[in-house]
Formats: C-alpha cells, structure tokens, sequence
C-alpha cells in the first residue's frame, strides 16, 4: 500500500468519526431539549390541576366581579378611611397582602385583587400585558362601588401596574402624588 493511501484512509476515518461524534452530540442535544420541555410542561400542568383543586376546595373570601365576560376576586379589609389598592408581585395573588390587609384593617380599608387566571379570578381572555392588567382593574374597581379616590400600592411588577392606573386615571387616585 501507498503512504498516500494510508493517509487517505485515516482522514476519511478521522472524518468519518468527527461527523458519528457530532451526529450523535446533535441527537444527544435535542433529546435534552425535548426532556426539558416535557418537564416544563408537566410542572405548568400540575400547577393548573393544583389550582382547580384548590379553587373548588376553598371558596374565595371576597367577592367575584364581573368585568366583561369573566369574573375577577376582590378582597376587602376594614371599613373606614381612604380605600388602598395593592397589586401584587408578577404570579402571585390577593392572598399575599394577608398580613398587611389584617393588620390595616383597624384604621382604613385595604383590598387586594386576583389577576384573570391567579387566584380565585377567572382566566381572562386576552395577552397580560401592563396595559390589560390597568383595564381590567379600572373596571373591577367601577364595578365595585368602592369610593374614590384610591391609594395604590404595589409590589414589584404590581407598582409598575399601578403606576401606569395612576397616569391613565389621574382622576381615580389619591395620595401625595396625585394632582
């Protein structure tokens, strides 16, 4: 055999190597993938079978408003003084304001709310968006029959929401940046 064939031959093997090896990394790369996706989606799953079932196992504390087509929670605390808004973190619901709501009950009112599809509220029929969000409570707040003007309070993606309610409807809030 010819020096050249013998290199000939171990470069098309080295070749043929390389291309099993990457060929195999490709497969081994896309069956993680696809495992990830398949966990994510059973975790979602669980998570929405988890709160149906503790939806129907616990009826809400507040009340159920209608705001166009489906019903969104309110929870109120206290009777008297200015009438506080709180929204919540991103993903997280009315029932996190608990301890604050209980212990502001005495000297104002305080009411929390359930985004479409968080809590004990209805899935909503449209994208979350800030915007949608600021719509929505807007109309759970006309619908309610609580007096004006609001004092709003948020937690993280909740103080841009009630930002944004402050700008859209200077007229619904109250507080020392109000004008």
């Amino acid at each position: 055999m010819s020096e050249d064939h013998t290199n000939s031959t171990l470069n098309s093997s080295r070749i043929s190597l390389r291309s099993r090896f990457w060929k195999w990394t490709k497969r081994l790369l896309a069956a993680i993938v696809l495992l990830l996706l398949l966990l994510a989606c059973a975790g979602a799953t669980d998570r929405a079978i988890a709160t149906w079932s503790d939806t129907k196992k616990f009826p809400p504390p507040g009340q159920m408003i209608d705001v166009g087509g489906y019903r969104m929670h309110l929870l109120c605390r206290g009777k008297s003084g200015p009438v506080i808004i709180m929204d919540m973190l991103l993903g997280e619901g009315s029932m996190g304001w608990s301890l604050i709501q209980d212990d502001t009950a005495c000297f104002t009112q305080t009411c929390s709310f359930d985004r479409p599809g968080y809590g004990w509220s209805d899935p909503g029929s449209k994208h979350r968006t800030s915007d949608r969000i600021v719509t929505e409570l807007h109309m759970l707040l006309a619908k309610s029959g609580l007096p004006k003007p609001y004092v709003l309070a948020g937690a993280s993606f909740g103080g841009a929401n009630v930002k944004l309610f402050a700008l859209r409807y200077p007229r619904d809030v109250g507080g020392p940046h109000s004008h």
